[in-house]
């Protein structure tokens, strides 16, 4: 017992340890060229993590990608001065999103999963009608924006409602994953989603945001180490695959913090 305590302690203090002003010296080369790649595959293995530990969801991996696709070709619109040009991204945008709404038309089965409580049949089921809610006025949005490109001369017409949307669109649909995981591990999914995917994908990648990260550098390390404790150093079985799977994110994220932290 004193044993375990201890090691929790170790443990404990160790996640929670803060760096200071005085301990960074992170370049712009160095955040460009080391750590911006190390996130992007931090991003990448939690998804993948994601649904390992929920493979009932796993049908859905996709849509991240489609809409990911949808968010890159809207964002262009605004530095796009051609008409024709600014028409053929909206069209491929819409191709990109027809694709996520086949691919989410039918919520996938969670009869069989096994870590799920009552009750979370019922807010999965209403996370996923107000997801649905959300991408058809999105939809039908899309389809209206490419109207009033075509008939405005493309350029007197903001994409910034339209981006603002997809955005409800991509938080409904995380929402929905989220209510619908393994209710074990769901309080530290939605934290580390939270606090760190999304800072992460919506500002620090998209802008090269070297002062954010720098700014949430010790809430990032919280987060990523706390997910490894939740997953890992508790009395809940993950498997071989999800546990090499968080060893490689935990050595990816080192990796960061040699690079970051003072030497």
């Amino acid at each position: 017992m004193k044993r375990g305590f201890i090691l929790f302690l170790l443990i404990f203090s160790k996640i929670t340890y803060a760096y200071g002003p005085e301990d960074i010296n992170l370049s712009d080369y160095e955040f460009r060229r080391y750590v911006i790649p190390q996130l992007i595959s931090i991003k990448q293995d939690y998804r993948t993590l994601f649904f390992i530990i929920n493979p009932e969801l796993k049908s859905l991996k996709a849509g991240g990608s489609y809409l990911g696709s949808v968010q890159d070709f809207l964002q262009t619109l605004s530095t796009t001065r051609d008409k024709e040009k600014r028409l053929d991204k909206i069209r491929k945008a819409q191709k990109e999103l027809s694709k996520f709404i086949i691919l989410t038309s039918t919520p996938p089965s969670l009869l069989e999963k096994e870590f799920l409580l009552p009750q979370d049949f019922l807010h999965s089921q209403k996370a996923f009608l107000n997801f649905q809610k959300a991408l058809s006025s999105f939809s039908m949005s899309l389809d209206h924006y490419s109207f009033l490109v075509e008939v405005k001369e493309g350029q007197k017409v903001s994409p910034s409602n339209i981006l603002a949307e997809l955005s409800l669109v991509k938080n409904s649909f995380d929402l929905y994953l989220l209510t619908s995981s393994d209710y074990r591990f769901r309080n530290e999914f939605i934290s580390f989603h939270s606090e760190f995917l999304k800072p992460v994908t919506q500002l620090i990648l998209p802008e090269r945001n070297k002062q954010l990260f720098i700014q949430k550098l010790n809430e990032f390390n919280l987060r990523l180490n706390f997910l490894n404790v939740v997953l890992t150093k508790r009395n809940k079985k993950v498997s071989r695959q999800a546990t090499t799977l968080l060893n490689i994110m935990h050595n990816r994220w080192n990796n960061i913090l040699k690079v970051t932290i003072r030497k």
